[in-house]
């Protein structure tokens, strides 16, 4: 388990390429996360992340909170036979260079802010296990065009403002295809 920043600067800090080890399960909040504020609330740091890509091994089934979130030259993600896999709020936010993310993310639920201003990713595919798409989740991925879901599953909940700004979002989810659903106001669904 990489718990906690300490694991990570100890053994990731400066590293372009990381591959999780096999014996990871879980990445704890904030491990990998390009800022992080010190006692003081009103102070950031910036790191020194280098980091251009991560390949995700199957044995990893959490992703924390804000896990990755401000990694701004994270460039390529791998899902590596990954079955299923749990990835938390806000985990991708502002990975400004994510173009690429390779393989199927196997999820049933894509938090908050999960990929927001991720402004180069073109595409992601996601198991059929999707049931979720949270508030902002894709917001401002101006480059994004596809959302392709195994096995085509259509029903399942889009919460408010999830594609904001997705301009040029295509097939099979496009914006002509949300609806309001019914018994929820708020939220969305595919029709």
């Amino acid at each position: 388990c990489i718990r906690d920043r300490f694991d990570f600067v100890q053994n990731y800090l400066n590293m372009e390429h990381v591959i999780i080890p096999e014996s990871v399960i879980t990445i704890g909040n904030d491990v990998f996360r390009g800022k992080i504020r010190d006692e003081h609330p009103s102070k950031e740091q910036d790191k020194n992340i280098v980091l251009k890509s991560v390949i995700i091994t199957q044995s990893v089934k959490i992703i924390g909170d804000r896990a990755f979130k401000d990694c701004i030259n994270l460039e390529y993600l791998k899902f590596e036979n990954c079955k299923y896999i749990e990835i938390g709020y806000a985990a991708f936010l502002n990975c400004s260079m994510l173009k690429i993310i390779d393989g199927t993310i196997p999820i049933e639920q894509i938090r908050d802010y999960t990929f927001q201003d991720c402004i180069y990713l073109e595409s992601v595919n996601i198991s059929e296990q999707l049931e979720y798409i949270g508030r902002y989740a894709f917001k401002n991925c101006v480059n994004l065009k596809y959302i392709n879901i195994e096995n085509d599953k259509k029903i399942f909940n889009i919460e408010t403002a999830a594609f904001e700004f997705c301009l040029n979002l295509k097939y099979p989810i496009d914006k002509d295809s949300i609806k309001k659903n019914e018994l929820n106001p708020e939220n969305y669904i595919l029709d």
